[in-house]
Parts: C-alpha cells; sequence; structure tokens
C-alpha cells in the first residue's frame, strides 16, 4: 500500500470516527538538504506561484524541486478534499515545511489539537526506516495521537 492510500485511511478514520470535530489535514514537506547544511526553508521555497507564463525551458534554479513539493501538496490537498466531500464534511488544508514532528508538533500545540491522527509512511531516503514519524510524534506530542495502519 502506498503513502497516498495510508493517508487516505488515516483521514477516512478521522472522518468516521470525529464528524464534528474541526479536521485539518497536514502535509509538511522536508528539506531536500537531510544534513540542513544549508538551514531551513520556508514554505514559500516550496510552494511557488504558477509561473504559467514563463516558459518551460528556463535554466533550471533548483524551482523543479519547487514544483515537485507544489504538486504533490496539490495532489494530497486535492484527494483530501474529494474523501472529505464523499463524507459531506468540510477539512482545513495547512502546508509547513521543516521536520515532519516537530512542524505537527508545533501545529496541535498552537491550535489546542484534541487528537493526532497519522499513518506511517515508507521510508525515504530523507526519512530512513529507523524514524518512525507516529513514534516520535507520540513521544513529543501533548494530544494523544492515533496510529491508523
Amino acid at each position: 500500500m502506498g503513502n497516498t492510500e495510508r493517508s487516505e485511511q488515516a483521514l477516512v478514520f478521522a472522518l468516521e470516527e470525529y464528524p464534528e470535530a474541526k479536521i485539518s489535514v497536514i502535509h509538511v514537506t522536508e528539506s531536500s538538504d537531510p544534513l540542513g547544511l544549508f538551514g531551513r526553508r520556508e514554505v514559500e521555497d516550496y510552494l511557488i506561484p504558477d509561473r504559467s507564463e514563463l516558459a518551460d525551458n528556463l535554466v533550471p534554479d533548483g524551482s523543479s524541486f519547487n514544483r515537485a513539493q507544489r504538486k504533490r501538496a496539490e495532489q494530497v490537498f486535492t484527494r483530501a478534499c474529494q474523501v472529505a466531500d464523499d463524507y459531506g464534511l468540510d477539512v482545513e488544508l495547512i502546508v509547513k515545511s521543516g521536520d515532519v514532528v516537530e512542524e505537527i508538533r508545533a501545529y496541535a500545540d498552537a491550535e489546542a489539537v484534541d487528537r493526532i491522527i497519522i499513518t506511517d509512511h515508507q521510508p525515504t531516503g530523507v526519512r530512513p526506516r529507523l524514524r518512525s514519524i507516529p513514534a516520535s510524534i507520540s513521544r513529543h506530542a501533548t494530544p494523544p495521537v492515533t496510529m491508523v495502519e
């Protein structure tokens, strides 16, 4: 099962278990620089404005990474809205940039979130198998964490 299907399962669980709740779908973009050598990027660095008026054959300047991040966020949010529509409910869409665990923990604290519902994702080069996002969030977040598999 891919990451998209796992995330969708977590959203379906939230919509079914908490239909009266305000549900936020958070997509966290991780830096392409896993060692942090160049500092942390802001979300605006990942989600570039639509530049359809620009030619596609521009000199590469890293914006292809930005476009990929933007496309992924758009895919996640489009699917989340479709799933929420199937339930006749709305979801709030949030994009953060940085360390996944820290961004989710900070958002949960700032918004006084009652529960975090999450699924684990397959390991990537940036986030190897030895780092479980749900386990890390469970250790560091204030609200309870529900892991959907």
